[in-house]
């Protein structure tokens, strides 16, 4: 075996190799043999693997794709070629881009190995993000290098082509306002301690991975400007970014107003972007203004502090025609706007708490002195003059007093917030003294009214139609027994005397008018609404009706009222409805007939109780009217009377009236008129038939007396009749047929003359 322990320079070594060495049969032993082998080196070449890397992070750059160039020793640009086609720039395979030759994101590889010799590289496009190369990749090929090779043990050279990344650079310059105020508490000379946020406004990509280094909305960092007011950021990935002041010092207003921050790259050279945010704040202002409620110029006179929340005074002055600035209140402190004392004439105002908003407007406070005043009015607002009039504090201490006029009073000695209690020590003439009032002053800032109402309680004496009765003797009574007032009733209703509001009374009918109940006593209050109250006591009238069974107005009838133990409290003759005097409501009553008119039957006693209600009421008593009626019994023949007959009337009901024996003279019965009887001949006379039953009802004739007649006939005489002879039979059939035709005539010949 022959090894090549030795390569010529820039040369491949020869693989091994074997030498058989044999005996040669020739015609001249004698002379040396020779086996000549020709070793053949290749001339060394190497794949070439660019490769784009971060600078920094040494990290491989597959966001974007890369290309470059390579010359030779000799400042040739290397060209390949290809299925036909020329290469001289070769790119990086990318997330965005695939190349024609193999690699990996990143990467590439040439497609034709290179000879062994001195190479420069060159970027002629760099990566978005990235900075051009300061000078071309030196790289060398040589046989003398151990190089990593592929599954074909062909070496490969690799060159890693790094570049440094663009930044963004953030500058912050603060400034505050001027502002002229006559009270500052804000220091322009050291604006160090405000702070601000940076964060992004998209999601802030690597431009080596495409990875998110800072997501939408996250913060970046957080920053405080130094005493001039300023703040550098270095080293900010690129990207768009919000700035906002998260922070800021007392007597300042945050700035809620957002910057936008973007750091673009425009070229391959520049290191730094630097974005500049000149950002101003404003300071808290306030406007304090002492007013009248009335008022537009400004109040003079007051003694004002403004303190803190410990109590420490900020500032303290005293009104006069201009208002009063304060600059530098510290956002969201609560701060109290006290007048420690009140101009001449004024109520002293309360305190004011008020919390400093986060604004550069001028925030105004305007602290405003009232008046309280005082009307004493009737019901239609009339202003009452003559009532004494107090106003005393919680602890009973007067604090005013005065006699009510015409005008209202201006109250004195009130503090905003405090309560009073007004009183009326005397109320005017003809009017009710009122209850007393109790107020606040208010808080408000407007001039506080309180009204006091007298009102005036009146009562009227009516009918259940709601008319005036006049003769009525009324009284008053307080809840003592006492009497407060009394008069008797007019057309006119009466003001009741002697009330107080809050109060119970009784209103009492000591005697009622002519015709009418007695009402029962009506308990009322006087309300302490302001509103005049009107009481009405209401007599009723119970009318006594003297009717008969048929719906008739029976006049004559002497009736009576009497009470439970029996006096008499009414008496008269009927001739109309009869209104009974003397009643009282709720009392039970007896109505009596003492007397009956003729023709009529006494009604029996009537028991009644007068209703508490407000409406008329009526007792009906019925009396029973009556009639003669004259019974006949006649021959039917003879028409004369005929004695002997019993006879029997009977009501509808079938209920005997009346039995008796007919005489030669007229039977006179007294039946109920309207009624409907029968008149019945139980026992026919001798030798006479029974009358058929006659129904009559008897009728309200007035001094006509009604009649009724009955008829008797005869029985036909006894006569022998043989047998077979029917010679007498027609005679008497005719003779019957003519005495009912005579008994009919009759009938009618008597019913006509009663109906003339």
């Amino acid at each position: 075996m022959v090894r090549e322990t030795k390569t010529p320079a820039d040369y491949i070594t020869a693989p091994d190799f074997t030498v058989s060495v044999t005996k040669d049969y020739t015609e001249f032993d004698d002379v040396e043999q020779v086996k000549r082998i020709n070793v053949n080196n290749r001339p060394f070449t190497s794949q070439l693997k660019l490769v784009k890397k971060d600078k920094e992070t040494g990290k491989t750059v597959t966001l974007n794709s890369a290309s470059f160039k390579i010359k030779d020793a000799n400042g040739n640009y290397v060209t390949q070629k290809v299925s036909g086609k020329k290469y001289d720039t070769f790119t990086t395979n990318s997330k965005n881009q695939v190349v024609v030759f193999d690699g990996n994101n990143g990467e590439v590889f040439l497609p034709l190995s290179l000879d062994v010799g001195t190479y420069s590289v060159e970027e002629v496009k760099v990566p978005e993000g990235f900075l051009e190369l300061e000078s071309p990749v030196t790289f060398t090929i040589t046989n003398t290098r151990n190089y990593d090779v592929d599954g074909d043990e062909d070496p490969i050279v690799t060159v890693q082509v790094k570049n440094d990344r663009c930044y963004g650079k953030l500058e912050v310059k603060k400034y505050i306002e001027a502002f002229e105020a006559d009270k500052t508490l804000v220091n322009r000379e050291d604006l160090s301690g405000f702070e601000f946020s940076l964060y992004a406004k998209k999601d802030i990509i690597s431009p080596i991975d495409g990875s998110v280094l800072l997501k939408a909305n996250e913060k970046y960092g957080t920053y405080l400007t130094d005493k001039e007011g300023k703040i550098f950021v270095s080293k900010i990935p690129m990207g768009s970014y919000i700035l906002k002041e998260t922070k800021t010092k007392d007597g300042f207003v945050l700035d809620d107003k957002e910057t936008a921050i973007t750091f673009k790259q425009t070229d391959t050279v520049t290191k730094e972007y630097t974005v500049t945010a000149d950002i101003e704040n404003k300071t808290t202002k306030y406007e304090f203004s002492k007013k009248s409620v009335t008022g537009d110029d400004e109040l003079e006179g007051a003694n004002l502090t403004v303190t803190d929340k410990d109590g420490n005074i900020i500032d303290e002055w005293t009104s006069g025609k201009e208002t009063h600035m304060i600059e530098g209140l510290t956002v969201n402190r609560v701060y109290t706007l006290t007048e420690e004392i009140a101009p001449d004439g004024y109520v002293k105002a309360t305190t004011i708490y008020f919390t400093v908003e986060n604004t550069g407007k001028v925030q105004k406070i305007t602290m405003i002195d009232k008046t309280v005043s005082m009307s004493k009015v009737d019901v239609g607002g009339k202003e009452i003059e003559g009532a004494t009039i107090q106003v005393k504090d919680k602890d009973g201490n007067i604090v005013d007093e005065w006699v009510s006029t015409t005008e209202s009073h201006l109250i004195k000695g009130l503090e905003e917030g405090q309560t009073y209690i007004l009183h009326e020590e005397v109320a005017a003439d003809g009017y009710v003294k009122a209850t007393d009032i109790e107020f606040t002053v208010s808080k408000e800032k407007t001039d506080d009214k309180v009204t006091m109402i007298d009102k005036i309680v009146d009562m009227s004496k009516v009918d259940v139609a709601g008319k005036e009765v006049p003769g009525a003797k009324i009284q008053v009574f307080d809840e003592d027994g006492n009497i407060v007032d009394e008069w008797t009733s007019t057309t006119e209703p009466h003001k009741i005397k002697g009330l107080e509001e809050g109060k119970k009374y009784i209103l009492h009918e000591e005697v009622g008018p002519e015709g009418y109940v007695v009402a029962t006593d009506v308990e009322f209050t006087v309300t302490e609404e302001k509103e005049n109250q009107h009481l009405e006591l209401t007599d009723k009238q119970l009318f006594v009706k003297k009717m008969d069974q048929l719906d008739k107005y029976v006049e004559g009838a002497k009736l009576q009222v009497l009470d439970k133990e029996g006096n008499v409290i009414a008496e008269w003759d009927t001739k109309e409805d009869y209104a009974v005097s003397g009643l009282k409501a709720g009392e039970t009553y007896i109505l009596h007939e003492v007397e009956a008119p003729e023709n009529y039957i006494k009604a029996e006693d009537i028991e009644f109780t007068v209703k508490d209600d407000k409406e008329n009421q009526y007792v009906e008593m019925i009396d029973i009217k009556t009639d003669d009626v004259d019974i006949t019994k006649y021959d039917a023949t003879s028409k004369k009377e005929l004695p002997g007959a019993h006879l029997e009337i009977r009501d509808k009901n079938g209920k005997l009236i009346e039995e008796w024996i007919s005489t030669e003279e007229q039977h006179k019965v007294k039946l109920v008129v309207g009624e409907t009887y029968t008149l019945t001949e139980t026992i026919a006379p001798d030798g006479y038939k029974v009358a058929e039953t006659i129904e009559f009802t008897v009728e309200d004739n007035g001094k006509v007396v009604q009649q009724v007649q009955m008829f008797d006939e005869l029985l036909p005489a006894r006569q022998i009749v043989n047998t077979g002879d029917n010679s007498n039979i027609m005679l008497y059939a005719l003779l019957a047929s003519g005495s009912a035709v005579a008994l009919l005539g009759t009938y009618y010949f008597e019913r006509k003359k009663e109906e003339e």
